[in-house]
Protein backbone atom coordinates (compact mmCIF):
# COMPACT_ATOMS: atom_id res chain seq x y z
CA UNK A 1 0.00 0.00 0.00
CA UNK A 2 2.74 2.19 0.82
CA UNK A 3 4.29 1.79 -2.63
CA UNK A 4 0.90 2.36 -4.16
CA UNK A 5 0.53 5.49 -1.99
CA UNK A 6 4.25 6.70 -2.90
CA UNK A 7 4.37 7.58 0.85
CA UNK A 8 4.66 6.20 4.38
CA UNK A 9 1.75 5.01 6.51
CA UNK A 10 1.70 5.08 10.44
CA UNK A 11 -0.69 2.65 11.28
CA UNK A 12 -2.25 2.47 14.78
CA UNK A 13 -4.91 -0.31 15.88
CA UNK A 14 -7.42 -0.77 18.72
CA UNK A 15 -9.32 -3.48 19.30
CA UNK A 16 -12.28 -4.20 21.51
CA UNK A 17 -11.45 -7.26 23.83
CA UNK A 18 -13.92 -9.68 22.95
CA UNK A 19 -13.96 -12.61 25.08
CA UNK A 20 -10.22 -12.99 24.46
CA UNK A 21 -7.81 -13.94 27.28
CA UNK A 22 -4.68 -11.95 28.85
CA UNK A 23 -2.41 -14.34 27.51
CA UNK A 24 -3.87 -14.04 23.65
CA UNK A 25 -3.63 -10.24 23.72
CA UNK A 26 -0.62 -10.03 25.09
CA UNK A 27 0.76 -12.27 22.12
CA UNK A 28 -1.63 -10.28 19.85
CA UNK A 29 -0.59 -6.74 20.92
CA UNK A 30 3.30 -8.16 20.80
CA UNK A 31 2.77 -8.95 16.96
CA UNK A 32 1.04 -5.74 16.17
CA UNK A 33 3.78 -3.11 17.98
CA UNK A 34 6.56 -4.98 15.41
CA UNK A 35 4.10 -2.84 12.48
CA UNK A 36 2.30 -0.06 14.22
CA UNK A 37 3.02 2.82 15.91
CA UNK A 38 -0.29 2.56 18.49
CA UNK A 39 -1.43 -1.06 19.42
CA UNK A 40 -4.41 -1.18 22.08
CA UNK A 41 -6.93 -3.60 22.65
CA UNK A 42 -9.39 -2.77 25.47
CA UNK A 43 -9.58 -3.79 28.89
CA UNK A 44 -13.56 -4.36 28.13
CA UNK A 45 -15.33 -5.97 25.45
CA UNK A 46 -16.80 -3.00 23.50
CA UNK A 47 -15.75 0.38 23.57
CA UNK A 48 -19.44 0.99 24.42
CA UNK A 49 -18.60 -0.87 27.89
CA UNK A 50 -17.02 2.49 28.85
CA UNK A 51 -20.68 4.00 29.02
CA UNK A 52 -21.75 1.76 31.40
CA UNK A 53 -20.84 3.40 34.69
CA UNK A 54 -23.93 3.88 37.86
CA UNK A 55 -23.61 7.02 38.20
CA UNK A 56 -23.45 8.69 34.96
CA UNK A 57 -26.63 6.35 34.06
CA UNK A 58 -28.15 7.73 37.22
CA UNK A 59 -27.66 11.45 36.42
CA UNK A 60 -29.17 10.56 32.49
CA UNK A 61 -32.27 9.00 33.88
CA UNK A 62 -32.76 11.99 36.40
CA UNK A 63 -32.43 14.08 33.40
CA UNK A 64 -35.00 12.27 31.37
CA UNK A 65 -37.61 11.92 33.89
CA UNK A 66 -37.23 15.76 34.77
CA UNK A 67 -37.57 16.53 30.89
CA UNK A 68 -40.22 14.63 30.71
CA UNK A 69 -42.40 16.09 33.64
CA UNK A 70 -41.74 19.58 32.28
CA UNK A 71 -43.34 18.70 29.05
CA UNK A 72 -46.01 16.57 30.70
CA UNK A 73 -46.72 17.38 34.10
CA UNK A 74 -46.28 13.19 34.82
CA UNK A 75 -44.30 13.50 37.99
CA UNK A 76 -42.84 9.77 37.80
CA UNK A 77 -39.74 9.41 40.46
CA UNK A 78 -37.12 7.17 40.26
CA UNK A 79 -36.59 5.04 43.41
CA UNK A 80 -34.64 2.29 41.69
CA UNK A 81 -30.82 1.84 42.11
CA UNK A 82 -28.94 2.14 39.01
CA UNK A 83 -26.59 -0.72 40.19
CA UNK A 84 -29.99 -3.01 40.74
CA UNK A 85 -30.77 -2.29 37.54
CA UNK A 86 -27.83 -3.50 35.90
CA UNK A 87 -27.39 -6.86 37.55
CA UNK A 88 -31.52 -7.40 36.84
CA UNK A 89 -30.87 -6.79 33.28
CA UNK A 90 -27.41 -8.57 33.07
CA UNK A 91 -28.26 -11.41 34.51
CA UNK A 92 -30.54 -13.27 31.39
CA UNK A 93 -27.18 -13.29 29.72
CA UNK A 94 -25.38 -14.93 31.81
CA UNK A 95 -24.95 -18.39 30.28
CA UNK A 96 -24.31 -16.90 26.76
CA UNK A 97 -21.94 -14.71 27.90
CA UNK A 98 -20.25 -17.70 29.80
CA UNK A 99 -19.99 -20.03 26.71
CA UNK A 100 -18.43 -17.78 24.23
CA UNK A 101 -15.81 -16.57 27.57
CA UNK A 102 -14.37 -20.30 27.60
CA UNK A 103 -14.88 -21.42 23.99
CA UNK A 104 -12.84 -18.40 23.31
CA UNK A 105 -10.25 -19.07 25.55
CA UNK A 106 -9.69 -22.74 25.89
CA UNK A 107 -8.04 -23.34 22.25
CA UNK A 108 -5.43 -19.89 23.10
CA UNK A 109 -4.99 -21.55 26.78
CA UNK A 110 -4.31 -25.64 24.77
CA UNK A 111 -1.50 -23.42 22.87
CA UNK A 112 0.27 -22.03 26.14
CA UNK A 113 -0.33 -24.84 28.26
CA UNK A 114 -0.44 -28.14 26.13
CA UNK A 115 0.20 -30.09 29.07
CA UNK A 116 -3.26 -29.42 30.64
CA UNK A 117 -6.15 -31.35 30.26
CA UNK A 118 -8.90 -29.15 28.59
CA UNK A 119 -11.18 -30.34 31.39
CA UNK A 120 -8.98 -28.21 33.87
CA UNK A 121 -8.75 -25.76 31.84
CA UNK A 122 -12.14 -25.17 31.58
CA UNK A 123 -12.81 -25.22 35.05
CA UNK A 124 -10.25 -22.55 36.07
CA UNK A 125 -11.90 -20.82 33.07
CA UNK A 126 -15.21 -21.20 34.95
CA UNK A 127 -13.74 -20.18 38.29
CA UNK A 128 -12.24 -16.57 36.83
CA UNK A 129 -15.47 -16.07 35.46
CA UNK A 130 -18.12 -16.46 38.20
CA UNK A 131 -15.65 -14.55 40.28
CA UNK A 132 -15.94 -11.25 37.83
CA UNK A 133 -20.06 -12.20 37.26
CA UNK A 134 -20.42 -11.67 40.93
CA UNK A 135 -19.18 -7.68 41.36
CA UNK A 136 -21.16 -5.98 38.85
CA UNK A 137 -18.15 -3.17 38.11
CA UNK A 138 -16.46 -6.86 36.41
CA UNK A 139 -19.56 -7.83 35.15
CA UNK A 140 -20.03 -4.98 33.44
CA UNK A 141 -16.44 -5.43 31.44
CA UNK A 142 -17.77 -8.93 30.23
CA UNK A 143 -21.30 -8.02 29.35
CA UNK A 144 -22.12 -6.89 25.51
CA UNK A 145 -22.57 -3.05 25.39
CA UNK A 146 -24.77 -2.33 23.11
CA UNK A 147 -26.75 -5.25 24.00
CA UNK A 148 -26.80 -3.74 27.64
CA UNK A 149 -28.40 -0.52 26.69
CA UNK A 150 -30.92 -1.47 24.58
CA UNK A 151 -32.07 -3.58 27.28
CA UNK A 152 -31.98 -0.58 29.54
CA UNK A 153 -33.39 1.20 27.57
CA UNK A 154 -36.36 -1.18 27.13
CA UNK A 155 -36.48 -1.68 31.15
CA UNK A 156 -36.62 2.59 31.39
CA UNK A 157 -39.59 2.52 28.36
CA UNK A 158 -41.46 0.37 30.58
CA UNK A 159 -41.29 1.57 33.46
CA UNK A 160 -40.97 5.41 32.58
CA UNK A 161 -41.86 6.00 29.08
CA UNK A 162 -37.79 7.08 28.85
CA UNK A 163 -35.35 6.38 26.78
CA UNK A 164 -31.58 7.73 27.05
CA UNK A 165 -29.20 8.05 24.25
CA UNK A 166 -24.96 7.69 24.22
CA UNK A 167 -24.88 11.22 24.10
CA UNK A 168 -27.28 11.93 26.49
CA UNK A 169 -25.19 9.91 28.28
CA UNK A 170 -22.05 11.01 27.63
CA UNK A 171 -22.93 14.10 28.31
CA UNK A 172 -23.77 12.86 32.83
CA UNK A 173 -20.21 11.87 32.67
CA UNK A 174 -17.91 14.19 35.05
CA UNK A 175 -14.13 14.27 35.62
CA UNK A 176 -13.85 11.54 37.91
CA UNK A 177 -16.27 8.90 35.74
CA UNK A 178 -13.72 8.59 33.22
CA UNK A 179 -12.24 5.68 33.33
CA UNK A 180 -8.39 5.54 33.61
CA UNK A 181 -7.90 3.49 30.42
CA UNK A 182 -9.46 5.56 28.36
CA UNK A 183 -8.10 8.96 29.29
CA UNK A 184 -4.88 6.96 28.74
CA UNK A 185 -6.21 5.88 25.61
CA UNK A 186 -7.52 9.40 24.70
CA UNK A 187 -3.39 10.17 25.48
CA UNK A 188 -2.26 7.55 23.17
CA UNK A 189 -4.22 8.66 20.75
CA UNK A 190 -2.70 11.90 20.64
CA UNK A 191 0.56 11.78 20.53
CA UNK A 192 -0.20 8.82 17.53
CA UNK A 193 -1.83 12.24 15.61
CA UNK A 194 1.21 14.61 16.50
CA UNK A 195 3.85 12.14 15.76
CA UNK A 196 2.25 11.18 12.16
CA UNK A 197 2.12 14.98 11.27
CA UNK A 198 5.66 15.80 12.30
Amino acid sequence: MELTLGTKIIIGVIFDRDYRSDFEISGILSEIKKNSKLAHIHRRKEIENFLLSVEPIHRAIKRKIEDRKKRTGNGLKFNETVHGILLNITEPLRHSIIAQFISKQVPFHKIVMPSMDESTITENLMKDFEKKWGELEARLFLVPGKKVFALLNNYLQDRYQITITLSQLIDCFELEDIPDELSELIEKIECFRKESID
